[in-house]
């Protein structure tokens, strides 16, 4: 039961998370702007690593899928705990 519990939290968390940052993406300018010169950096990477061998190139792309994978494991754990102060809090005035 308590491993379907997570699994489902993970779900919600993990679809929540996609909205907000959808959500981000299309109606912050202060987003849209930091992504179109993540988009521009990247092009930079690309160029700079075309030169690299095969080997190289894995080892840069392992590198950045780790950060991601990070991040994202980060992000989770970070509005899980929010959920969980939010309902903390709202247990602690009586509202639930």
């Amino acid at each position: 039961m308590k491993n379907n519990y997570k699994s489902i939290l993970n779900d919600v968390v993990s679809d929540r998370l996609d909205y907000i940052l959808n959500d981000l993406k299309n109606n912050s300018p202060k987003i849209r702007k930091k992504e179109i010169n993540l988009i521009r950096l990247s092009k930079e990477v690309q160029r700079v690593i075309s030169g690299l061998d095969s080997n190289e190139k894995d080892v840069i792309d392992e590198y950045m899928s780790a950060i991601n994978a990070i991040t994202y494991d980060y992000n989770s754990a970070v509005y899980v705990e929010g959920f969980r102060d939010c309902v903390s809090f709202l247990k602690g005035i009586g509202v639930i």
